[in-house]
């Protein structure tokens, strides 16, 4: 018996120009370049609000108590520190205030003060040099101290 063959019917080869050759090569480095402008906007939008940013990883949104080898004791948010210093805002101490009755010496008592309050005018910044620092503690939001601060506003 004799076979029959038949050929698929001839199909047309594409051609492709010189123009279709560009649009296929740029197509990867397109998206490559709308890769790096986003990276780049990100990063320049991450460099203009990084105080906001890493205040929550540098204690910003909480109250630090800052305890110094001179007894004395800060309390307020830590907006940056590093090996050298620390610096705080909105800072507080506490304060004694003697109670008099008559002619009588009462104990003292302790009264938390507002840093820019005092007399000479200073900002609302405290740097502390690293080295005057015994140790720093985070302060929950039900602590005394950080109710008394929140009352104070």
């Amino acid at each position: 018996m004799n076979e029959i063959r038949f050929n698929p019917p001839p199909q047309e080869i594409p051609t492709i120009t010189p123009e279709d050759t560009k649009k296929i090569k740029l197509k990867p480095l397109f998206k490559i370049l709308v890769a790096i402008m986003i990276a780049v906007g990100l990063v320049f939008v991450i460099f203009i609000n990084k105080d906001k940013i890493f205040g929550i990883f540098n204690g910003e949104n909480f109250y630090n108590a800052v305890f110094l080898t001179n007894g004395e004791v800060y309390f307020g948010k830590i907006i940056k520190q590093d090996s050298d210093q620390i610096i705080l805002k909105d800072v507080f101490y506490l304060q004694a205030q003697k109670a008099e009755n008559g002619s009588q010496s009462v104990d003292n008592k302790m009264i938390l003060a507002k840093l820019e309050q005092q007399f000479h005018g200073p900002t609302d910044e405290l740097f502390i040099n690293r080295s005057q620092v015994v140790f720093y503690e985070k302060l929950r939001d039900d602590s005394k101290v950080v109710e008394s601060i929140k009352n104070y506003k």
